[in-house]
């Protein structure tokens, strides 16, 4: 088992030992992941997917998406097991997605937190959170600075990444999400930095706006 980039116009997995645009601290915690799942043929074998997302407090998230799963999943699930102490002592949230699409919490909290521009932000499973940390701030701040008034229309919204600096200038943010991982991220981000005056619609963007 190995991370790589696809050869061109091909499938075909060219093995790398490092990535230039991923962090240091990031490929460190891939190598760790990558040894765990070699032991484990079976689930080697059916990954179709490796997502992983990174926290600066060491902490990932991962999902793996798997193929041509068993229909006693529970097998699955008992194959991991000798990894799961492991994963978790380094930091790993590991879910597994079968055949069907659903989601497994395998060991982890099912979350990490991610701290941009003296906002915290839960990300878990399932949520979409951006990933180029060394810009994270300057996005957050080019795209709010300077904004203020009576209410703000946020659609699309995620966990909340331009939903809580809108708050602090604006009287009313009403909010559009439709994923419900994301929701749960937002409620509880809001939460966590104290913001009050959001209004959420969980729904479609489409059946939103007819409303």
């Amino acid at each position: 088992l190995s991370w790589g980039f696809y050869k061109t116009g091909s499938h075909e997995v060219c093995a790398v030992g490092a990535c230039l645009i991923a962090s240091k601290a990031l490929w460190a915690q891939l190598e760790i992941l990558r040894q765990e799942l070699a032991k484990l043929l079976q689930i080697a074998a059916r990954l179709d997917e490796v997502e992983v997302f990174w926290s600066r407090d060491r902490q990932c998230l991962v999902t793996l998406t798997l193929r041509d799963v068993p229909r006693d999943f529970a097998e699955i699930l008992l194959q991991m097991q000798p990894a799961k102490e492991t994963l978790a002592l380094h930091g790993f949230s590991v879910s597994l997605i079968d055949s069907k699409g659903q989601s497994h919490l395998l060991c982890g909290s099912g979350f990490v937190w991610k701290t941009v521009g003296g906002c915290r932000y839960r990300v878990s499973h399932g949520s979409f959170f951006q990933v180029n940390d060394p810009m994270l701030s300057l996005l957050q701040s080019t795209a709010t600075q300077g904004l203020a008034g009576q209410s703000a229309l946020e659609l699309f919204s995620g966990v909340g990444f331009f939903t809580i600096p809108l708050s602090r200038n604006f009287e009313q943010v009403e909010v559009v999400e439709g994923n419900p991982f994301a929701l749960e991220d937002l409620e509880e981000n809001l939460r966590e930095n104290r913001v009050q005056n959001c209004r959420i619609s969980g729904s479609d963007l489409s059946a939103a706006l007819r409303v």
